[in-house]
C-alpha cells in the first residue's frame, strides 16, 4: 500500500491507508515531506506503518496517531504535531497514542520514531491496551506554555488506565518537563529498561502503583531539572510492587519500601544493557536513522544532550521550526510493488513483477519486508563488494574489486579520533566510518610491495561539504573536498562515488592515513573501503 501524496485525507494520502483501509498491508511512501493534519488518524489493525520508506523523510504535524486496533507497527516517522491553530483538539494533541475504550488493543510497537513539540503528551497508552513495546524512539521536547487548556504541559509518556505488559526500551527522553515516563492507574507488567532520560525538569520516571521494572537506565539531570530524585515510587492503584536495578541516578517516593530485591513478574525482555553502555548506545541508535542520517531535528536534540544544552521550550520556534520537509526524489519502481528497482536487482527479485511477498533470499521474510527492515536495521542483504549503475533504470550488481585488486573496509582502520562505526545498507559489507567532526583513522598496508592506483570510496551527498586528506606514512597524497551534487542529499547508492589516487607506490608496512572533517551542520563524512589496483608489483 503506497502513500502518493501529502493530503490530509482522501486516496492516497496517510489516513486512506491507515484508517479508511483495513487488513494486513505493509504502507510504504512514494512522496516525502510534511502532512499537515486537522484531526486525529485512527489506525486500524493489522498493519505496518514504514515511514522510512519516505524519500526524504515523513513528518506528520497539527494532530496524533492513535493505534485504535491489534497488531500494529510504526517505524520510521517524525510526529511533531505542533502548536497550529487549525490542528487537532489541544488536549489530545499527542504524537502517538495507543488504546481506545471500548476496544482490544493489543501486540502493537512503536520503534525507531522521533516524537516530539506535542502539545498534550509525546506518547501515550490508554484504556488498558496490552503487550505494546516503545522502543529506539526519540521522544523529546513537549511543548510547556503552549496551547494546552491547562497550561503548562511539557510532557513525554504517559502509562496509565490499566496499560499492561508495557515495555519502553532503548528510547531517549529529552528535555520534557514532567512524565519521562509516569506509570499510574493500576498499570501492570512494565519495564522500563535501557532508556535515557536528559534535563527531565520535574519528573523523571514517576510511579504510582502498579508493577513496575526499572533497570539500566541513565538519568541525566539539565538546566531544567530540579534536583528531586530522577525516579520516584509512590503508592497507588494496583500491586504497588517494584523491581530496580543499576541505574544511574538516585531513587525516590513514598513506596521504596515496596521495591523488592527480584522480578516481581515475568519480565518480557531479556537482553538488557549495562547502565555505563547505554548512554552511548541510545544516542547511537535512538530516532529515525536512514541510511546513517538523522534529521536536522533529532540531530540537534542528540547534540543538546552530548553538549549539555537542552531546554524545555514553549514553541517549535525556540528551536527552528519545522525543518523535516523532504526534498528527494522517490527511487524507480517498475513493477509498483513497493520495492525500489535497486533493491530489487541486489536481493535477486525481479524488479519487473510484483513479487513483494515472494522471499526471494530464502531467509523467511517477505522481499518487502527485507526491504523496509535494511532502511532503518542495516540487515538487508548486502554482498561483500558491489558497484551501482544510476544513470539509467538498469542496476548493476558485480565484484567491485577486479582479480589484480584488493579492498580495505574503512571500519577496520585504527580509529584515532572522530570516527564511529556507523551501519548503512548501501556500503560494501554494510558499514562505514563516520564523522561530524575532525576525525583520524589510519591502517597498515599489508599487500605486495608496487604501483597501485588508490580508490576512496565514499558517499558526496548534495546538502553539504565535508573535506578528506589520504596521508601515506605522514606524507599527504590527495585531499579534496566533498560537494559533488549527485542527486541525493542522502547516503545511498546514487551518492556513493570513488575518488581515484593514481601510481602510489606502496611497501609492506607503510602506515596510510585517512585525515578529514565531516560538515556537523550538513552532511557527515562517510567512507566505505579503500580499493587498491595493483600497476606493478613485486612479489615478496
Amino acid at each position: 500500500m503506497k502513500v502518493t501524496n501529502l493530503n490530509g485525507s482522501g486516496e492516497g494520502s496517510l489516513r486512506w491507508a491507515l484508517e479508511d483501509l483495513d487488513g494486513p498491508r505493509i504502507v510504504v511512501f512514494a512522496v516525502g515531506g510534511q502532512i499537515d493534519l486537522k484531526d486525529e488518524i485512527q489506525i486500524n489493525g493489522d498493519v505496518t506503518l514504514a515511514g522510512q520508506t519516505a524519500p526524504g523523510g515523513i513528518t506528520v504535524t497539527g494532530a496524533r496517531l492513535r493505534v485504535v486496533d491489534s497488531n500494529v507497527i510504526i517505524r520510521g516517522m517524525n510526529l511533531r504535531p505542533g502548536e497550529s491553530r487549525d490542528g487537532y483538539d489541544p488536549d489530545n494533541r499527542d504524537g502517538i497514542s495507543v488504546g481506545k475504550g471500548g476496544r482490544v488493543v493489543e501486540d502493537v510497537i512503536i520503534d525507531s520514531n522521533s516524537i516530539t513539540w506535542a502539545v498534550d503528551e509525546n506518547t501515550s497508552t490508554w484504556n488498558r491496551p496490552s503487550n505494546v513495546t516503545w522502543s529506539n524512539n526519540i521522544i523529546a521536547e513537549g511543548l510547556d506554555r503552549s496551547i494546552h487548556p491547562k497550561g503548562e504541559h511539557s510532557m513525554g509518556m504517559l502509562i496509565g488506565d490499566g496499560s499492561e505488559n508495557i515495555s519502553i526500551i532503548g528510547n531517549l527522553f529529552a528535555s520534557n518537563d514532567q512524565r519521562n515516563a509516569v506509570v499510574k492507574d493500576a498499570s501492570e507488567h512494565i519495564e522500563y529498561i535501557n532508556n535515557v532520560v536528559y534535563n527531565y525538569g520535574h519528573q523523571g520516571l514517576e510511579v504510582q502503583g502498579g508493577s513496575v521494572h526499572a533497570i539500566g537506565n541513565v538519568m541525566i539531570s539539565g538546566a531544567d531539572s530540579n534536583g528531586r530524585a530522577a525516579i520516584r515510587f509512590n503508592d497507588g492503584d494496583g500491586r504497588n510492587a517494584f523491581y530496580v536495578s543499576d541505574n544511574s541516578s538516585e531513587v525516590g517516593g513514598t513506596a521504596t519500601d515496596k521495591i523488592r530485591s527480584g522480578y516481581v513478574f515475568d519480565p518480557a525482555t531479556k537482553e538488557i544493557i549495562p547502565s555505563e553502555d547505554v548512554r552511548e548506545w541510545v544516542l547511537s541508535h535512538a530516532g529515525v536513522i536512514i541510511d546513517g542520517e538523522r534529521s536536522r531535528i533529532d540531530q540537534r536534540i542528540i547534540d543538546s544532550v552530548v553538549d549539555d544544552d537542552g531546554r524545555i521550550i514553549d514553541s517549535p520556534d525556540d528551536v527552528g521550526g519545522y525543518l523535516d520537509r523532504g526534498s528527494s526524489s522517490a527511487l524507480r519502481d517498475s513493477d509498483d510493488d513497493g520495492i525500489p528497482d535497486a533493491y530489487e536487482q541486489l536481493l535477486g527479485s525481479d524488479a519487473h513483477k510484483s513479487d513483494a511477498q515472494g522471499d526471494a533470499d530464502g531467509d523467511g521474510l517477505a522481499n518487502i519486508e527485507d526491504y523496509i527492515n535494511s532502511l532503518l536495521d542495516g540487515s538487508g542483504p548486502a554482498p561483500s563488494r558491489y558497484a551501482v549503475s544510476v544513470d539509467s533504470s538498469d542496476f548493476v550488481a558485480e565484484d567491485a574489486a577486479g582479480p589484480d585488486s584488493f579492498i580495505i573496509e574503512a571500519e577496520d582502520f585504527d580509529i584515532k579520533e572522530g570516527f564511529d562505526v556507523a551501519r548503512l545498507m548501501a556500503a560494501s559489507d554494510g558499514k562505514v566510518l563516520s564523522a561530524l567532526r575532525d576525525a583520524e583513522a589510519t591502517t597498515t598496508f599489508k599487500g605486495d610491495s608496487g604501483t597501485y592506483d588508490i580508490g576512496v570510496q565514499y558517499f558526496d551527498e548534495a546538502d553539504g561539504v565535508s573535506y578528506l586528506e589520504v596521508r601515506l606514512n605522514g606524507k599527504v597524497l590527495d585531499a579534496w573536498h566533498w560537494r559533488a551534487d549527485l542527486g541525493s542529499n542522502l547516503a545511498n547508492w546514487m551518492t556513493k562515488t570513488t575518488h581515484v589516487i593514481d601510481n602510489v607506490e606502496l611497501e609492506a608496512g607503510d602506515e596510510i592515513m585517512l585525515v578529514g572533517s565531516g560538515d556537523r551542520a550538513n552532511e557527515p563524512m562517510r567512507i566505505d573501503a579503500l580499493e587498491f589496483t595493483a600497476v606493478d608489483t613485486v612479489l615478496a
